[in-house]
């Protein structure tokens, strides 16, 4: 409801070009209850690591199908976003769970998928799935940031903080990349600030982004390394962990970035609460069944 935006159903707003952008087979890019298929994709992202915990919590076969139909359904949903960003988001995050469960599954299959799509991408012609697949190559077909523009934006963004060492190591302040696009809208050199690490360094400076990165990615790690006790909930909360950092490193905060930080701590809450009810359960069951064998 927050991210509502009514000129979007009026034909205006950021909205109004995806309907008729193509990318690959995709003619026209979803918005879904957003103003944009990056804010769109990059709540998909988060919501499907959700759809996964809820599917390791529910025992029955009937539900276990519905959650698994949900999971299809969002997935399917990321890739109508047609953000590159997004999919390679998705798939670190993806690829970092399933080789923590299936180590040697992962290692022994993933040469063999790896190489097929880079064959796949070689032979085809599409450049939406090329641009997908090889995400460091230039392409004038696909409208979106490109490699080279990431890299204009890093340098514009270190030229600016460089003045002074008050700026470089601190940056602008808090908002400074949010009203600089308002004012003069998403023009280079800094285009939409497409990264949350440029934001970050004319915002808080080189030294400030450091330390934001340690205090809040850094953290959120942590908490789940050391609070999170069951192996397979830990790999879960990486992954969408690791999913949000790449999202939002490809694409900016102003993408759901706090939604991200909100989630984080609304699953390891979750899964450190159930932790501990289990615990003190198997802790109780143990005590009585110690008094009811007692000599």
């Amino acid at each position: 409801m927050v991210s509502y935006n009514p000129d979007l159903f009026d034909g205006q707003g950021l909205g109004e070009d995806t309907l008729d952008t193509e990318r690959g087979f995709l003619h026209g890019r979803i918005t879904g209850f957003t103003i944009h298929p990056l804010l769109y994709g990059g709540v998909l992202v988060l919501c499907f690591y959700y759809i996964v915990l809820c599917y390791d919590c529910i025992k029955n076969k009937l539900g276990k199908l519905f959650v698994g139909l949900v999971l299809l359904f969002c997935f399917s949903l990321t890739i109508l976003t047609g953000s590159r960003s997004i999919l390679i988001g998705l798939f670190a995050g993806v690829f970092y769970y399933l080789f923590k469960k299936f180590p040697t599954e992962v290692l022994k299959y993933g040469f063999l998928v790896v190489t097929l799509f880079l064959i796949f991408g070689i032979s085809i012609e599409d450049e939406f799935i090329r641009s997908t697949l090889f995400f460091w190559e230039e392409n004038e077909e696909i409208k979106g940031s490109s490699t080279s523009m990431r890299f204009d934006q890093l340098e514009a963004v270190s030229d600016a903080v460089s003045g002074d060492v008050m700026s470089f190591l601190f940056g602008f302040g808090r908002g400074w990349s949010t009203e600089y696009v308002m004012k003069y809208g998403n023009i280079p050199p800094f285009q939409s600030f497409e990264s949350f690490f440029f934001a970050s360094i004319v915002e808080f400076g080189f030294l400030g982004t450091i330390i934001y990165v340690y205090l809040v990615f850094y953290r959120l790690f942590k908490i789940n390394s050391n609070y999170v006790i069951d192996l397979e909930s830990k790999y879960l909360v990486n992954a969408f962990l690791l999913s949000g950092f790449t999202i939002y490193t490809f694409t900016g905060w102003a993408y759901g970035y706090w939604l991200y930080i909100v989630l984080a701590f609304l699953a390891m809450n979750y899964l450190i609460t159930k932790s501990s009810f289990t615990s003190k359960s198997q802790t109780e069951i143990s005590s009585d069944e110690d008094t009811i064998h007692c000599p």
